[in-house]
């Protein structure tokens, strides 16, 4: 796959996401997801650094495998 290729595969991803987030379209956000995915958002160390191991350090975030993510919607909707 040539790297155009990726960037749009990679840009429709991310569009298909953000229509379902915005449209609480929850199920076919979830389906985006494999079942071994990672959800993190990482916290910050600095100003200009992030942390890099959300498994030994606190995360805004981190969710692991896709039945967590499913945990998270459940209780948000």
């Amino acid at each position: 796959m040539s790297h155009a290729d990726l960037l749009a595969t990679g840009s429709e991803l991310l569009f298909r996401e953000g229509y379902c987030l915005d449209r609480q379209q929850w199920q076919d956000w979830l389906a985006l997801f494999t079942e071994d995915c990672e959800l993190w958002a990482p916290s910050w160390v600095g100003e200009h650094q992030q942390i890099s191991d959300p498994q030994t350090e606190i995360s805004l975030l981190y969710l692991a495998g896709r039945s967590r993510l499913q945990e998270r919607v459940e209780r948000a909707v």
